[in-house]
């Protein structure tokens, strides 16, 4: 059995319920964490879709080109990470892990 957190990023989400529940004699609070799991082929998407929609060239471009290849040739999002880091020009670096950080975050 695999753990999520093995195949891409884990977002926790607090969900709560307020009402009666029917199997339940009064209302009451209930609430539970789910994890939801992003995907690096997912992130790969995402980033080749942005790429496409910029002009070549363009610092976008690059940044986004280039998480859309590291994330579809890493394991997961450590991995994604690491590979990110070594990217140069440093702009293009910091343009790509501030890309990666922002798909990262995003929900399904």
């Amino acid at each position: 059995m695999r753990h999520a957190q093995d195949e891409g990023v884990t977002h926790r989400i607090r969900l709560t319920w307020y009402g009666q529940c029917p199997t339940m004699t009064s209302g009451r609070e209930i609430a539970m964490e789910t994890a939801v799991t992003i995907d690096n082929l997912d992130l790969a998407d995402s980033a080749r879709a942005l790429a496409d929609s910029e002009p070549a060239g363009t610092l976008e471009h690059a940044a986004a080109a280039s998480v859309a290849i590291t994330c579809a040739t890493t394991r997961d999002a450590d991995q994604a990470r690491t590979a990110l880091a070594g990217i140069s020009p440093e702009d293009v670096r910091q343009a790509a892990l501030a890309l990666f950080d922002r798909l990262a975050a995003q929900p399904n």
